[in-house]
């Protein structure tokens, strides 16, 4: 009896596992337009060009490659296309990106002296090249999706969304079904808050059930990504690649990749 208890309760344990990693089943295919490219990080950024700025982005679609790129709400509701929450890495301003004002974040200046795009400048630059856009986690998720959408919808490229926020993922799940959706992880065993640890574990996509997982390459073997591809062989994008070889080596292993770095040969 104790026996037939204990079998029941890891079956019940399997089942809850399975229900609460489940990507969106059953997979659909990938927008067309997205596949057979790959995806400059940030842009196609050098020395000479910082991190989503709008020389990365035309220089990505001169080269011929699709962009990922960040977006930010700020305080006003303006779309600032930036990584970090805070500033001080790439404008010396230690203030939070999600505080600031259109005016404020206007006047901040990136290594090279350009300005910080917004989004409609981004997608202008980018000129049609498909995209990946990160919406950011900040004070506001639904508002945050609720501008973006728009101005995506009317790109003339092919275009998805990821966030590391399972609300993000969960809202566009619930409001815009259409939109091609992913969700951010990967591991670090620094960290170890709750909600961490169940991004890392993949038991959030119960909340959005994203069409993709876009996960760091190098956490490639950890065990909820193995489990992923075994039973349920979602789309995978892999970042960040930083060589050539790595690139080339795994293309039969991601769906798409957003490389850093280098300059993939075409």
């Amino acid at each position: 009896m104790l026996l037939m208890i204990l079998l029941a309760a890891l079956l019940l344990a399997v089942l809850l596992v399975l229900f609460l990693t489940a990507p969106r089943l059953p997979r659909r295919a990938m927008p067309e337009g997205l596949r057979g490219v790959d995806y400059a990080h940030r842009g196609l950024w050098n020395g000479a060009r910082p991190e989503n700025s709008l020389a990365a982005f035309r220089a990505a679609h001169d080269a011929g490659f699709g962009v990922e790129l960040d977006v930010h709400l700020a305080a006003d509701g303006s779309l600032p296309v930036v990584h970090d929450s805070r500033l001080q890495r790439m404008c010396g301003d230690p203030r939070r990106i999600d505080d600031l004002t259109e005016p404020e974040w206007r006047a901040l200046r990136l290594p090279d002296g350009s300005g910080l795009p917004s989004l409609p400048e981004a997608l202008e630059a980018c000129g049609g090249v498909p995209l990946i856009v990160e919406l950011k986690e900040g004070r506001d998720h639904a508002a945050l999706c609720e501008r973006v959408l728009p101005l995506l919808r009317a790109y003339p490229g092919a275009w998805c969304v990821e966030s590391f926020d399972p609300r993000v993922v969960r809202w566009l799940k619930r409001h815009a079904p259409e939109v091609f959706r992913g969700q951010l992880g990967y591991v670090d065993r620094k960290r170890h808050t709750l909600r961490y640890r169940l991004m890392a574990a993949q038991v959030m996509n119960v909340l959005g059930r994203p069409d993709f997982i876009a996960w760091r390459a190098e956490d490639d073997g950890c065990l909820s990504m193995r489990l992923q591809r075994a039973l349920f062989r979602p789309h995978l994008v892999a970042w960040t690649v930083r060589s050539p070889g790595q690139l080339e080596a795994q293309r039969d292993r991601w769906a798409l990749q957003i490389f850093e770095g280098f300059v993939p040969k075409r």
